[in-house]
């Protein structure tokens, strides 16, 4: 277990840049001095913890997108048939939670070296939760990969207005139409 002090350090640095992603049309302009100010700590504690500004935004799109799983209910695949209601609500909370971090951080937004996808890295962590490869659990990694991908670019780029219960329905009843028990069923490995 990593020392409370540096939990709460890095707690204060991933807050700090939040707000500060949330507050800019881009991250670009976001300078260590600047985001150390907000974090109100020094200089030289944000390097005893960050290799610079890029190591810090990484390691802060990695913790967010582990708290987007964890708030959704875990993303596991075995829910999609279980409990497809569980799933297709906690997917669109996540979708819907992370709309405009998502958009400001995308590399139509900033520059490439700045851009962040969160969406790729949710589908990614996801996909490794699952414990899914490749060769072997193909239907599942397309299944994830389409439901995932979907609502994230539903709420980032489409103009309908509803709410995220209504939304949530509209996903499970895609689920249940399209995904048989049999495709869901996780091979043995």
């Amino acid at each position: 277990m990593t020392d409370r002090r540096i939990r709460k350090t890095r707690t204060n640095v991933f807050n700090a840049l939040s707000s500060l992603l949330l507050s800019r049309e881009s991250p670009d302009s976001i300078s260590v001095t600047e985001l150390c100010e907000k974090a109100d700590i020094s200089k030289s504690t944000f390097y005893l913890h960050f290799m610079d500004i890029y190591d810090c935004r990484e390691q802060w799109a990695d913790e967010y997108v582990e708290s987007l799983i964890d708030a959704a209910g875990g993303l596991l695949y075995e829910d999609i048939l279980k409990d497809p209601k569980k799933f297709s609500l906690g997917l669109v909370l996540a979708a819907d939670s992370s709309r405009e971090i998502c958009r400001r951080l995308s590399p139509e937004n900033c520059e490439p070296k700045n851009a962040i996808n969160i969406k790729k890295r949710l589908i990614d962590k996801v996909i490794e939760k699952n414990g899914f490869e490749p060769g072997v659990n193909l239907s599942e990694i397309l299944n994830l990969t389409l439901l995932i991908g979907g609502i994230f670019d539903f709420y980032a780029y489409s103009p309908v207005t509803a709410s995220k219960q209504r939304i949530a329905e509209e996903v499970e009843k895609k689920i249940k139409a399209v995904i048989s028990p049999a495709s869901a069923e996780t091979p043995e490995k």
